[in-house]
């Protein structure tokens, strides 16, 4: 009555795959039809859940093959839109970061200039305090010139 597919141990140790999903639509079509039962009073019918052609819907083939094509092609539409949202934006972010990394990278270096600047005022300090006979600790800091 479950109308569930064969299930082997394999496919829920591994899940994943076309076989998974089926499974999971059975599966959740199963629950759902037990709690509209047992919380409704309703008894689902499997026409409802599995519908069947007749020679009144027959008629109809065409048309629901149609309405599914047209549904299809929308939603690849739709999913193409998205995909393309999502590769300008990875474009956009990753130009971002190349910017930051510019920035950093400059900084960097304007950083390392600047503390070579300072230690060589330092030692031009330092060199100056020894002509002048003072006596300086052994490690150069500029914070001994303040």
């Amino acid at each position: 009555e479950s109308h569930l597919p064969h299930v082997s141990g394999a496919l829920l140790l591994s899940p994943g795959g076309r076989k998974f999903i089926h499974l999971l639509y059975s599966f959740s079509t199963y629950v759902l039809g037990q709690v509209m039962k047992s919380e409704h009073g309703c008894e689902i019918q499997h026409s409802i859940v599995y519908p069947t052609m007749n020679q009144r819907t027959a008629s109809l083939g065409p048309v629901i093959s149609s309405v599914i094509q047209d549904s299809v092609i929308r939603e690849k539409n739709e999913f193409f839109e998205h995909l393309q949202l999502t590769v300008i934006a990875n474009r956009q972010w990753k130009d971002y970061t190349n910017e930051l990394v510019k920035e950093f990278r400059g900084l960097t270096k304007a950083n390392r200039e600047l503390e070579l600047e300072k230690r060589q005022q330092v030692n031009i300090l330092a060199d100056s305090a020894i002509k002048q006979d003072l006596s300086l600790p052994a490690k150069r800091t500029i914070t001994m010139f303040d």
